[in-house]
């Protein structure tokens, strides 16, 4: 059993989003997520930077940037850098 490194608690959910590299969206679904990050599931082998931002919505309304912390197979963790963010298509 792995340890529990992070400073804050995380909710496990099935939510799907999308991740933008280099102005293309990459569908990826957010298995769990707290205050600080989120662990994020990419099918297939998608190459991520090491920092860029999750879309949580269709149109772009809300997103944060975050970077990886981790990275395992398809799922990776990663730590939301600065405050939530709005309107990123607009």
């Amino acid at each position: 059993m792995t340890s529990n490194r992070r400073g804050k608690s995380r909710k496990e959910i099935n939510w799907p989003a999308s991740v933008l590299v280099e102005g293309h969206l990459i569908e990826c679904r957010i298995s769990d997520v707290s205050e600080s990050g989120a662990k994020i599931r990419i099918p297939g082998d998608k190459d991520l930077p090491s920092e860029f931002k999750i879309v949580f919505s269709l149109k772009g309304q809300i997103w944060r940037s975050c970077k990886i912390i981790w990275r395992d197979k398809n799922e990776t963790g990663v730590q939301f850098v600065g405050p939530p963010h709005k309107d990123l298509f607009s």
